[in-house]
């Protein structure tokens, strides 16, 4: 297939070449550095003519956003081999919330809140209150090009910069009227996209003053796990069914003699059903046995997501999932300047954008807080006559029971969530006279509002309560009352007797004040000493007001969250100074340094400092050498220290609970060793060796306004070599090579439940003796009645610790046909790389490091991934008024993430992958310019992650598939 797509390809490009030249050069957006005027380039704040970046740092212009045929510039900078993916449109969304449909970038894999994004060198309004940017937020006419360093940048910037600053540049002088348009669609018929984008600009006041207005509007189609054969079933399969089914109690359990009557009636020979096992009811009433020995008596029915493998009968937890996340966003930007003197220019910024996405996702568990299963009096009247059989046989028959179950009945979950976000910057910038510096005075103000609304699957316990506890199942309080037991039809009386519609409300603000002032100090031999000086003060809070009905925790399957309410103060000052030392001497035509300090102080924690020292030395005009080292931090934000206790849902996973009878760690060398940890840590001795533990269990995460900042170390060394003196094929070449190291230090994390569970049953020697009073293991909290896992802890703490390393590589090439004596046009190659070396996570101060490099999570749409080598290349023929081109993206092989702390794992990862790409693009005279292309042209379906076939990783691999784009661009 690759080779098929590569000679295609190089017939079109051929038949480019050969095309007659009609006299049209192709001319990017960006503009270039004009070695007359000063530049600031991202991650320093002081202007040079020589466009020089210490540190690594890649630009991407407008026009190769536009070649990606994404949706958002998100999706495009996905592309990127530096970034791993944030939150986005192929997050999974089955339980709302605030946040749902935003759009996250996540540099280095170090995630999202460790990446700083700016506008125009300055802070943007957070999205959520992880201080985490929502990039949908931005109208992306309105964005020339995008410069993104990789590596810490705390002393010119601040908090959060830790792995790195994606700055988004805007047009300033925009004049005329722009408008662009696209519109993609799978191969299928799906997963479509809509978009239309304008900016206009005009100078007044005889060219003192500038307006500039750039609006947006998208709309992305969603697509289902039922939309592609890849997740038809998704893998995702989880133990509690819509069936319901009766949860034994170790302390009351059924007569075996009364098990063995009720499945002699079935046909099952006596004593096959042990009186342990959980027993779930068929849609007829009678009774059938789910476990991993066989499946006795299940008669299949019309519930939804139901699948069966072999002995094990499933709901599959996704399959009324979304791959891809429907979203509406609308954004607007407007900026004003007027140049009072030409020493004083005053101006104003304001933006403001709404984003609407709908998500669904499974049928909610009929669970209470903090539980996994729902309490059923004996007096109810439509237990099942062979489950009442089973019920009175027990040492204490008028005792209450446990069932689990999904309601299926009013459709799955779904959430609406709008999110409405605006900041206005105004400020001053010109010349200090007497003294020639440059200055910038501004101040901002923004706030981003959230309504989260959940409709269908929405359901009140205390209303379901009501009708269980009635003698007569709520028959009189709704038509036929609420049966639990069976699959037919809740009546629309009792569906809406039950059902409720909550509605919560977020709100984050942010408000900053800044100043800087830039100049030379005085002369040196080699040029002008210069330096920045910078101050601000920063003001962020966060308030959170949930749904009252969820604040009591009355809605199934979700504990209470309570209202919240946060906000965090930092005062800042900054110095940065540049020192040419050499210049002009034999193999050294520049050498410069540049040093730079930075005081934080903050309201809750106290000051801190951060600081860089770095240099870049011209040996001739084609090699510099740059490198440095940089001591950047990131302060705990809003979320991380003051978020109550909430509720979620963790999913370990194919392994599942290791207490399951059956499962690798039952069956392993140390089975009698975890068996006797299962009955320490809860499971009754009576139910231990016929558990099934759930896969999907409760997990609860809560701040800590005791935690530091973060500390990191950063260090890069490289070197751009730019062969100018070679001639004209080679005048527009630029390779870069960098290597970079970071080394992060108390790292603000949880103990993810999966870790916990694994490190607890000693997959990796963190529990040698399989003592339950290990710290892993008292994360976990079991039902003693039933061993099934009723809440786990994921607290917020300074635990942890990052190293990585790897080599970063750029390489473009603009070779004119001229010099291959093929007469007019270019051929374009743009090529990034990166290897990943390291990536080594320290889940606790006193644990050792393990290497995640070369691993994948799966399945998820966030969770990380640690490729060895990923790089990406665009390979462009111009000619005339045409360029066709092709893109190839490159990720390398995994091994699963299991091996992390179990290098001895038998599942498998998945291998290397490739996708090419078709580009093309007509400008059909100057004011008209169409643009499309193939994206996926293999039409490659995604690997299954950790072996499970309809389980991938949607924000590394393609799961839209073969789709198409086509695109305009009309200036008028």
């Amino acid at each position: 297939m690759r080779g098929s797509i590569l000679a295609s390809a190089s017939s079109l490009c051929l038949g480019l070449l050969l095309m007659p030249q009609t006299g049209w050069a192709q001319t990017g957006d960006t503009p270039q550095a004009n070695g007359a005027e000063a530049i600031v380039v991202t991650g320093s704040r002081i202007a040079r003519r020589d466009y020089v970046a210490q540190s690594p740092i890649v630009t991407t212009s407008r026009q190769m956003i536009e070649n990606t045929g994404t949706a958002t510039i998100d999706a495009a900078l996905l592309q990127m081999p530096q970034f791993q993916p944030g939150t986005g449109g192929f997050t999974n969304s089955s339980s709302g919330g605030a946040g749902i449909g935003q759009s996250t970038l996540n540099l280095r894999g170090l995630t999202a809140v460790r990446t700083l994004v700016l506008l125009d060198g300055r802070r943007l309004q957070p999205g959520n209150a992880s201080n985490v940017i929502d990039i949908n937020s931005l109208p992306t006419s309105a964005i020339s090009g995008t410069e993104v360093i990789t590596g810490g940048a705390s002393a010119t910037y601040g908090s959060d910069a830790i792995a790195g600053v994606v700055n988004f540049k805007l047009y300033h002088s925009f004049q005329g009227l722009r408008i662009d348009g696209q519109s993609g669609i799978s191969e299928r018929g799906d997963a479509s996209s809509k978009q239309i984008s304008a900016i206009t600009g005009t100078k007044f006041a005889d060219g003192k003053g500038s307006i500039m207005l750039a609006g947006e509007y998208s709309d992305r189609g969603g697509l289902t796990y039922r939309d592609r054969p890849f997740s038809t079933p998704s893998g995702s399969y989880n133990a509690t069914l819509p069936n319901a089914a009766y949860v034994v109690s170790g302390s009351n359990l059924p007569s075996q003699a009364a098990v063995n009557a009720v499945y002699a009636n079935y046909g099952v020979p006596a004593g096959a059903v042990a009186r342990t096992v959980q027993q779930g009811v068929n849609g007829d009433g009678t009774l059938f046995v789910n476990n991993t020995a066989n499946a006795y008596n299940y008669r299949a029915d019309n519930a939804p997501c139901m699948y069966q493998s072999g002995t094990l009968v499933r709901y599959d937890g996704l399959c009324t999932n979304t791959l891809q996340l429907p979203l509406t966003r609308y954004a607007f930007l407007g900026r004003a300047e007027y140049e009072v003197s030409p020493s004083l220019k005053l101006f104003v910024q304001g933006q403001f954008a709404r984003s609407i996405s709908v998500a669904q996702g499974s049928h909610p568990q009929l669970a209470s807080a903090g539980s996994s299963s729902f309490t059923i009096p004996m007096s109810n009247p439509f237990i099942p006559a062979d489950l009442r059989t089973l019920l009175l046989s027990r040492p204490n028959p008028t005792a209450t029971f446990e069932i689990t179950k999904r309601i299926t009945d009013g459709g799955v979950r779904h959430y609406r969530d709008v999110s409405d976000t605006y900041q206005i910057v105004a400020g001053a910038e010109g010349v200090i006279p007497g003294i020639n510096w440059n200055f910038e005075l501004y101040g901002s103000h923004g706030r981003t509002s959230f309504s989260d609304t959940s409709y269908d699957g929405s359901y009140s316990l205390s209303a379901i309560r009501q009708l269980v506890n009635a003698a007569d199942g709520g028959a009189s309080q709704c038509t036929g009352g609420l049966n639990l037991f069976s699959n037919a039809p809740i009546s629309a009386s009792c569906l809406s007797f039950i059902q409720r519609k909550t509605l919560s409300k977020t709100s984050i603000g942010q408000d900053e004040l800044a100043a800087n002032v830039t100049g030379s100090l005085f002369k040196l031999p080699a040029g002008d000493v210069k330096v920045a000086l910078s101050g601000n003060y920063r003001s962020n809070t966060f308030t959170s007001d949930p749904d009252p009905l969820l604040q009591i925790g009355d809605i199934a399957a979700v504990n209470g969250i309570p209202a919240i309410r946060g906000n965090t103060k930092v005062s800042e000052a900054a110095i940065e100074v540049l020192v040419p030392v050499l210049s002009d001497l034999p193999l050294i035509k520049a050498l410069n340094f540049t040093g730079g300090y930075r005081y934080s102080h903050y309201n809750l924690f106290g000051g801190v400092s951060t600081y860089k020292l770095s240099a870049d030395w011209r040996i001739a005009d084609p090699l510099l050498l740059r490198g440095g080292y940089q001591k950047a931090v990131r302060a705990p934000n809003i979320g991380e220290l003051f978020l109550p206790a909430s509720a979620g849902v963790a999913n370990l996973g194919t392994l599942g609970d290791p207490c399951t009878a059956g499962s690798s760690y039952r069956t392993g060398a140390n089975a009698a060793s975890v068996r006797s940890l299962c009955i320490a840590s809860g499971v009754p001795s009576s139910l231990v060796d016929s558990f099934n533990g759930a896969a999907a269990i409760p997990a609860t995460t809560q701040g800590n306004v005791n935690l530091r900042p973060e500390k990191a170390d950063s260090y890069t060394f490289g070197a751009v070599f730019q062969p100018t003196f070679a001639g004209t094929a080679f005048r527009r070449m630029n390779l870069s090579v960098d290597y970079y190291r970071m080394n992060i230090n108390q790292a603000i994390s949880t103990i993810d439940v999966p870790t916990s569970i694994a490190k607890c049953f000693n997959s990796d020697g963190s529990n040698p003796t399989y003592d339950a009073n290990n710290l892993y293991c008292q994360n976990v909290v079991r039902n003693s009645s039933t061993g099934q896992i009723s809440n786990s802890y994921q607290a917020l703490l300074n635990i942890g610790a990052i190293k990585t390393a790897g080599i970063d590589v750029a390489f473009d090439w603009s070779i004119p046909f001229e010099a291959l004596k093929m007469g007019p046009g270019s051929f374009d190659v743009n090529f990034t790389l990166n290897y990943l070396d390291t990536f080594k996570i320290q889940a606790s101060p006193n644990s050792p490091f393990q290497e995640a490099a070369g691993t994948i999570v799966g399945p998820s749409s966030t969770g990380q991934s640690y490729a060895k080598w990923k790089y990406s290349g665009t390979f462009m023929a111009n000619r005339g008024k045409a360029s066709l081109g092709l893109r190839w993206r490159h990720i390398s092989s995994f091994k699963d993430s299991s091996a992390i702390t179990n290098p001895a794992t038998t599942v498998p990862g998945t291998p290397a992958y490739d996708y090419f790409d078709i580009i093309g693009r007509l400008k059909v005279n100057d004011r008209f310019e169409l643009r499309g292309g193939i994206t996926n042209v293999g039409d490659r379906n995604p690997p299954a992650v950790q072996g499970t076939s309809g389980m991938t990783n949607m924000g590394i691999y393609d799961v839209i598939r073969r789709s198409f784009y086509l695109g305009f661009k009309a200036t008028l």
